[in-house]
């Protein structure tokens, strides 16, 4: 008996174990990452050059502006 729950602990950890494989990206989240990085492209890093100049209509959607 023991040998048998000692099969089966192997066999289940040798199953657990799994490569953690990248999770694909879906396309919102790849959208959202390059609005992202097209406003610190254009604007850099500092708050104060986002505030001090307007921002471009295709940046963000009207529904996001509202808030």
């Amino acid at each position: 008996m023991k040998k048998l729950l000692l099969c089966l602990g192997i066999f289940l950890f040798f199953v657990s174990c799994k490569k953690n494989e990248p999770q694909p990206t879906r396309p919102s989240e790849t959208a959202i990452i390059e609005k992202v990085n097209e406003l610190y492209t254009q604007y850099g890093k500092s708050n104060e050059a986002v505030y001090n100049q307007p921002i471009p209509d295709t940046l963000f959607s009207q529904e996001l502006k509202k808030f």
